[in-house]
């Protein structure tokens, strides 16, 4: 990688954090290792839970008393609403995956859902010890993206604890 530059150069230091994805102990084994979080891609918030444990155990077995992240996605596609909803599920054909990538988002029930069912969720992946939310934002053009990151900052987050 002798001749690979990046520009311009992170502000963080050492470096950006490294945040491994994964819904398998062997992924939460690699993140513990290797990273500075584990993404439980896909997973619901009991799952994320019942995770925990051996999470603690893999960080106090390494040694590690650095922080560690719990970052989640809420496998949707949030758009500003214009409607009486405004989650959808991301299409599986937008995402790599298969049967299986299906079968996940099919597990999250229906194709929209309300803000207040979007505070649920959120409050759910929190209590289950998530520190970060990746959030997927459905536009197409950038004042599009800037109008749902407005959005979300004054109607979202100041209903969030």
């Amino acid at each position: 990688f002798d001749d690979i530059a990046v520009s311009p150069h992170p502000t963080q230091v050492p470096h950006p954090p490294i945040w491994v994805a994964g819904n398998s102990r062997q992924a939460l084994r690699r993140a513990v290792e290797l990273g500075d979080g584990w993404d439980p891609f896909l997973m619901k918030p009991a799952q994320v839970k019942e995770n925990l444990p051996y999470a603690r155990e893999l960080l106090e077995a390494s040694g590690r008393t650095d922080p560690f992240e719990i970052i989640v996605s809420l496998g949707t596609r949030l758009r500003v609403p214009t409607a009486p909803t405004l989650v959808t599920k991301a299409s599986p054909q937008s995402l790599t995956g298969g049967s299986a990538m299906e079968n996940a988002m099919a597990d999250w029930g229906s194709t929209a859902a309300s803000v207040d069912s979007l505070l649920e969720r959120l409050e759910a992946f929190r209590e289950a010890g998530a520190t970060a939310i990746s959030l997927d934002f459905d536009f197409r053009e950038l004042p599009e993206f800037l109008e749902a990151l407005q959005w979300f900052t004054e109607e979202i987050i100041p209903r969030t604890p």
